[in-house]
């Protein structure tokens, strides 16, 4: 494929840079509605007349939500188009962020936060859009620079939120969310090319509820709701298998079920997941601030934002690298570096100043290599006849990875030596996700 094809509002082919900067509008929003609102605990407990626990179930129904669109939407898109579904998403994200805005109490809020959870397949959808639009061997720089940014952002707004909080409150935070979200849809609207690779296809409803309610209950299971909801959601997932077994037009049929590039790119990202991002989200900022004293501001600055911001300066480099040696061997370097920090976090614990000089490595390796090719892959990895699928499960095996680790690792830094055991668990599954990695196939696009 030469250049972009796909035509824009006006029916012209979108050059490169127009489209890139859609884009990004669109995975900002995400990010801002994602973490923006982290530092903004203590003010939503006061506004809303809420406990801390409270307050931080609306991070929870967010990702939850994310997880849950993330199983359709980009299928859907496959049969009605990106643009239009893109579009939709983020009207919908910014009708959640306006009664957020105007939420007088915290169930309010929590109804808000699972509306705004459908920009999660901003992220996935934007990739799609570029295997679309870009030839195969600009697309690994293309997905560097979209997932950096991404991840960059991260790395600032969590502070910019702290002094729109410490200024006029959480309500500021979610006007600025709206403001973004706004020129999202403006660029989304002008810029955006269309195009639909299943056009005429049915779309697999009764698949959507059986998976969405599996994975569910899956997520809630494992961050607190007991190993009951994890079997619920263990028997749910074959009876899904065996309907979809008996459709003609199933959301995943058999033979990408069996596919080495579907199972296991999944399992793959789960253990990514769960090892490296409860690590420097979790088990980091906590000893920070209970190990050293620090304010959750400075522990940000100090390490988080450290890491999303080499993440986005890495995050280019490294998807040029995977055009040139591949995805599976720019991923497994990540994780092996990132296996290298949580050693060296293991017995530097006492060291604020080591503890930095690894967020920066993790930002290297985790941030800027593993995470950006875990999200190529599953654009890779998808059939030509299904392309919305797998990004779409692979953002759910984000979400999941993620509350599974930050689940297991929390239980265990309050034990003596936690937070030397907890990182020695995330060694072990970062290794786990290496070995894993080696079922994928060589993946070309198709």
């Amino acid at each position: 494929m030469e250049h972009v094809r796909l035509a824009d509002s006006r029916g012209q082919r979108a050059p490169v840079g127009r489209l890139m900067a859609a884009l990004i509008g669109a995975v900002v929003l995400f990010q801002l509605n994602a973490t923006m609102l982290s530092p903004a605990v203590t003010d939503l407990g006061e506004r809303l007349d809420a406990g801390a626990d409270q307050v931080g179930l609306q991070a929870t129904v967010f990702f939850l939500s994310a997880a849950l669109f993330g199983v359709f939407l980009p299928r859907l898109s496959d049969i009605a188009g990106r643009r239009p579904v893109i579009l939709a998403v983020v009207a919908v994200t910014n009708a959640g962020t306006v009664i957020g805005l105007l939420a007088p109490n915290i169930e309010v809020l929590y109804a808000a936060r699972g509306v705004q959870g459908v920009c999660g397949v901003l992220v996935p959808m934007s990739l799609m859009v570029l295997r679309d639009a870009v030839p195969p061997d600009r697309f690994g720089l293309h997905v560097g620079i979209i997932t950096g940014v991404n991840g960059g952002v991260a790395g600032v707004d969590a502070l910019l939120g702290g002094v729109i909080v410490d200024t006029v409150g959480f309500r500021g935070v979610l006007a600025t969310i709206l403001l973004v979200g706004v020129i999202a849809a403006g660029l989304v609207w002008r810029w955006l090319p269309d195009s639909r690779p299943s056009a005429g296809a049915r779309m697999d409803w009764r698949g959507v509820a059986l998976l969405c309610a599996t994975i569910g209950l899956l997520t809630v299971g494992i961050s607190g709701g007991g190993v009951l909801l994890v079997g619920a959601a263990a028997v749910l997932f074959a009876v899904f298998v065996l309907v979809e077994r008996r459709r003609p037009d199933s959301l995943v049929p058999v033979r990408q079920m069996r596919d080495r590039g579907t199972w296991g790119l999944l399992l793959t990202t789960t253990l990514t997941l769960a090892g490296v991002f409860a690590a420097i989200n979790f088990v980091l900022p906590l000893l920070a601030q209970e190990g050293f004293g620090m304010s959750a501001s400075t522990a940000s600055l100090l390490y988080l934002t450290p890491y999303a911001l080499v993440g986005w300066l890495v995050a280019p480099f490294a998807g040029r690298l995977a055009e040139n040696i591949g995805y599976r061997r720019v991923f497994r370097v990540g994780v092996l570096g990132s296996v290298v920090a949580l050693v060296i976090m293991m017995f530097g614990l006492s060291s604020p100043a080591v503890l930095v000089g690894c967020a920066v490595l993790l930002g290297v390796t985790a941030a800027g290599m593993a995470n950006i090719m875990l999200n190529a892959m599953g654009v890779v990895y998808s059939p030509a006849d299904n392309q919305g699928l797998l990004p779409g499960l692979n953002s759910a095996a984000f979400n999941v990875g993620a509350s599974l680790g930050t689940a297991v690792l929390s239980s265990l830094v309050g034990q003596p030596g936690g937070y030397q055991l907890a990182l020695a668990v995330a060694v072990v599954i970062s290794l786990l996700a290496l070995a894993v990695s080696f079922v994928l196939p060589a993946g070309q696009r198709q």
